[in-house]
């Protein structure tokens, strides 16, 4: 999850649509679950985990991260694999 919160911040504000850290992400947990193909509880409890630790908030449809480098860390992230037009962070 922390990676593909990265991932989609990165090519979101490449296209534009994603700033200051914040992207639209109108999914609801469980459907996130299914994309995943993760159980909802162990979404929730990811979920729970990135609150807790304040990386990432998510509310209302809207996915904050709050420190990049720390969720980009907790994932092993690394940017250069995207073929984006913008720089990578």
């Amino acid at each position: 999850m922390a990676h593909l919160f990265c991932e989609l911040y990165l090519r979101l504000e490449a296209a534009g649509i994603a700033s200051q850290n914040r992207f639209e992400f109108p999914l609801k947990q469980g459907q996130f679950a299914d994309v995943l193909g993760l159980s909802l509880v162990h979404v929730n409890k990811n979920i729970q985990k990135l609150r807790s630790t304040r990386l990432v908030d998510w509310k209302d449809g809207i996915v904050t991260i709050n420190d990049f480098d720390g969720l980009a860390e907790l994932a092993d992230f690394d940017a250069t694999y995207l073929s984006l037009r913008a720089e990578p962070r």
